[in-house]
């Protein structure tokens, strides 16, 4: 027994001894020496070095086992034994999600880490249900675009991204907002169908719910971009048709293991195009983090003074023919008597009614026209407006800062962009001067916002705070230089009585909207099988009317502009209070199937009396996932409010006759998708889409007490529109991805009968491609440092003009023509560590093409198109 007994402690004492020589040699010495050897080429020394520590568990220390894993990992990739790689940094990524590789670390290393954490992004989205699900199970049709893809496209800005998405099409005039972006057939004046958010905080504009997409946004801080298809109203409230939600990238991923993180990206390129973004973050102590992000960017944009819409030559007057123009046919009786126009007159003649004597019509004479011919070419002819030689020009300044402090649970956050935009595009030669001559439009919002996340029990309950002050407006030394001639009705026939000459003007703008808002969400967890998430929200708003305008040089328009509405009961003004909450529950069975029921709970009130009082949309969802199969069906309803820029702005001349009691458009949308994923290296999905918009806001045409007849947004519109749109993603060989997607599109506006009111006869929503399509490559190749991605982008035939809702439009052949347009990026990374140079390609085929015009579009005052970039690069 005592033989026994001895044997058992010799045995004790000798694997003491073995366990902490084993202990004593696993930690960070022994990872410097493996290191060491890594650095040398001697692999089979690091792996035995290091594979003895991992087996045993010997490293203690979660960072010490990462890094332990990181040499492994990049061992395995100069051994070419890429599955073995992968396995170390799946440990990896196990206890650090967010881990990002060394500056050091080899290319394919950071390369198969990125693939690694953007497979799992891919099927991780956070937008549609407020909390963090399976993109296959979540209740609505969603694409997530990743950093990786970002990266590898070459994007400069955010809208470019939406060129190689399915269900979108755009408008981009390059002028004051840059692009109008329309969702599944949706033509709209602006882009105010899409709730664009940037880390869940709205971007929308106060005053008229647009979003301004342009290039003010840093793409090189942006981690993944969310869009969901079809309305989030249910969880977000008023004006969320679609939604994009922009996913910026964490502090703690900016620094990685390091205690600074720097990162930079310039740019230069055809058109005089130069942006620069800059990203700095440090780690103050643990959990504390300090990170400023800013950029610039700023471009002449294509001179387009070749066409004949932008080229200002007076001899265009010549084809005008003037007499429809001024000629008066309605109205023309108090139209005499209002301007005291004489019985005759060599401008004009008038006739009158035998059994009457009223004056039915006036009708410009030869000599009148003559004369209005001369004095619109005068316009035109050797003018030097604000300092500068009358002409074409399209010149494009945007700059944008933003500040984040992140203490734990508990983010702080500071905003702030301004574009300094030609508007020149919107119009013509025949409506506005050149950003060279004063034409400028300043949009600029800030934001302060405050964020805080707890988990109060653990995989539990969680809790979720946002509070925000937002304002949004007009820079007051924004600016339209506008002529005022007789070709585009803004002088008549009484002003050519009085020998009026046509003259440009200038008017300054300005307009200030501002909002306090704080929403409090809850997710909870009570069963392994039921999916709770609920909240309430608050906005305190007061938001402006119309512009304040002035036409003095010498005072900003915030000081003395007039606004349309300075007679207005109240003021320009308005005080506007919502209230929101919101639910929604998940039941899973069987985690085959999952249930989906919720709804939101808005009211509105606008000073004592106005507001839309209160709505209700709710969501039904079911998703079924057999085996690698999801089917989806959802219904959603949602609601436009009208904003104040349709209720009470006045748009001289062409409408005269505001409407403060607009009501909400409503949406009743049903989505039913189909997909297939049996890896994270494919994915195939597809979705129809129907949709019924009833109180659509639709210009009326309205006899004002004078006889004159003018234009007033109404809420009589109706539309219905259906769809399908596909999409996928394949991964092969590591090294390869091919993407690609499709859309079919058949949007119908209700015709108006005489009186306005919709009728059960339907048009096409003009603008608008049935067809297409986007296709796509990317490759790695010279040992994974150079990487290729082409992009083909299809888009069909655009109906416009007559028998469409866009009817002003002139585009010959009531069309615009399908174009294909090829674009690509070219990429070398790692020549030095941390260094990635990229050369970009847009529009490879030269292609000579154009995007529709957008608002009404008719070529007189608005541009019916606008050409698009030729071949053009960025390095």
């Amino acid at each position: 027994m005592k033989i026994f007994i001895r044997t058992v402690a010799i045995l004790l004492i000798i694997f003491a001894t073995i366990k902490t020589g084993v202990n004593a040699q696993c930690g960070a010495r022994t990872l410097a020496l493996a290191q060491d050897n890594f650095d040398i080429g001697l692999f089979d020394r690091v792996i035995a070095s290091l594979q003895g520590c991992i087996e045993s568990g010997s490293f203690t220390n979660a960072n010490l086992r990462i890094d332990a894993y990181r040499i492994m990992s990049n061992t395995y990739i100069a051994k070419d034994e890429l599955e073995q790689a992968r396995e170390y940094i799946r440990l990896i990524l196990a206890l650090n999600p967010n881990f990002d590789p060394r500056v050091d670390d080899s290319y394919v290393f950071k390369r198969l880490v990125a693939e690694m954490k953007g497979v799992a992004s891919v099927y991780q989205i956070t937008s549609v249900s407020k909390r963090t699900e399976d993109i296959h199970k979540t209740p609505a049709t969603v694409m997530v675009v990743t950093r990786q893809e970002i990266e590898d496209a070459g994007y400069v800005d955010l809208e470019a991204v939406f060129n190689d998405l399915p269900g979108f099409d755009i408008a981009r005039t390059y002028g004051s907002t840059y692009s109008n972006i329309y969702p599944r057939g949706y033509r709209s004046n602006n882009t105010d169908r899409i709730l664009f958010m940037i880390n869940g905080i709205e971007e929308n504009d106060f005053w008229g719910n647009f979003v301004y997409w342009s290039r003010q946004i840093p793409i090189t801080n942006v981690d993944r971009i969310e869009v969901i298809y079809g309305p989030i109203t249910p969880m977000y409230g008023a004006n969320a048709i679609t939604g994009v939600n922009v996913l910026t990238k964490a502090p703690e991923k900016m620094v990685g293991d390091s205690n600074i993180g720097v990162e930079a990206d310039i740019g230069y390129g055809t058109y005089n195009s130069y942006f620069a973004d800059l990203s700095i973050t440090a780690r103050l102590k643990e959990d504390m983090y300090l990170s400023l992000t800013g950029r610039a960017f700023v471009s002449d944009e294509r001179d387009l003074s070749s066409f004949a819409e932008y080229d200002f030559n007076p001899d265009d007057f010549d084809d005008i023919d003037y007499k429809p123009i001024m000629s008066v046919t309605e109205g023309a009786n108090q139209y005499a008597i209002d301007n005291n126009l004489p019985e005759t007159h060599p401008y004009y003649t008038l006739f009158r009614n035998p059994g009457t004597n009223e004056v039915d019509s006036i009708v410009l004479s030869d000599t009148g026209e003559a004369v209005a011919r001369q004095f619109d070419k005068d316009a035109l002819t050797d003018v030097v407006l604000n300092d500068e030689p009358l002409g074409y020009s399209n010149h494009f300044e945007n700059y944008y800062i933003r500040g984040i402090l992140k203490i734990k649970e508990f983010t702080l956050g500071y905003q702030s962009w301004l574009l300094r935009q030609g508007d020149s595009n919107n119009g013509t030669d025949n409506s506005l001067a050149g950003s060279k001559n004063g034409n400028i439009w300043e949009p600029q919002q800030t934001a302060l916002f405050a964020n805080y996340e707890k988990e109060i029990i653990p995989y539990k309950l969680y809790l979720h705070n946002i509070l925000q002050f937002r304002t949004t407006g007009i820079h007051d030394q924004s600016r339209i230089v506008s002529l005022l001639d007789y070709s585009n009705s803004r002088l008549d026939l009484a002003n050519l009585v009085s020998d009026s000459a046509s003259n440009w003007i200038t008017e300054y703008f300005f307009q200030h909207s501002e909002q306090i808002r704080n929403e409090f969400r809850l997710i909870y967890n009570p069963a392994k099988n039921v999916e709770l998430v609920g909240g309430f929200e608050l906005r305190d708003a007061a938001i402006q009317g119309d512009f304040y305008v002035t036409t003095n040089p010498d005072s900003s328009a915030s000081e003395v502009g007039i606004s349309s509405l300075d007679s207005f009961p109240g003021g320009n003004n308005f005080h506007q209070t919502n209230i929101g909450a919101f639910f929604q529950v998940a039941y899973n069975v069987k985690d085959v199937v999952k249930l989906f029921a919720g709804g939101r709970y808005d009211y509105e009130k606008v000073r004592a009396t106005g507001g839309f009082g209160s709505v209700f949309d709710p969501r039904f969802a079911i998703i079924v996932t057999p085996g690698d199969f999801f089917l989806k069906a959802v219904f959603s309803s949602a609601f436009e409010d009208a904003s104040n820029r349709d209720k009470y702005s006045i748009q001289r001349p062409s409408r005269l006759l505001n409407n403060p009691n607009l009501r909400p458009e409503r949406t009743e949308n049903f989505d039913i998708g189909i997909g297939y994923a049996p890896s994270p290296n494919l994915h195939i999905e597809g979705t129809y889409f129907n949709a019924h918009y009833t109180g659509v806001l639709t210009e009326v045409p309205v006899v004002l007490p004078n006889g004159q007849t003018t234009a007033q947004i109404q809420s009589v519109g109706k539309k219905k529109i259906w769809g399908i749109q596909a999409h996928f993603r394949y991964n092969f060989l590591r090294k390869y991805r091919v993407y690609g997607n499709y859309t079919y599109v058949d949007p119908h506006q209700a015709k108006l009968d005489e009186s306005g009111q919709p009728t059960d006869v339907y048009k096409r929503v003009g603008d608008i491609s049935i067809n297409s399509f986007n296709v796509g490559f990317n490759g790695l190749f010279l040992q994974d440092k150079l990487n290729v991605n082409m992009r083909l982008n299809f888009v069909g035939e655009r109906r416009t003009g007559q028998g469409t809702t866009v009817e002003a439009n002139p585009q010959p052949g009531g069309a615009f023509p399908r174009h294909f347009i090829l674009s690509g990026a070219v990429t070398v990374r790692e020549l030095v560590p941390g260094l990635r140079i990229q050369l970009t390609a847009n529009n490879i085929l030269d292609q000579e093409y154009a995007h529709p015009g957008i608002k009404i579009a008719n070529g007189v005052t608005q541009a019916f198109e606008t050409p698009q970039r030729r071949l053009n690069f960025m390095g």
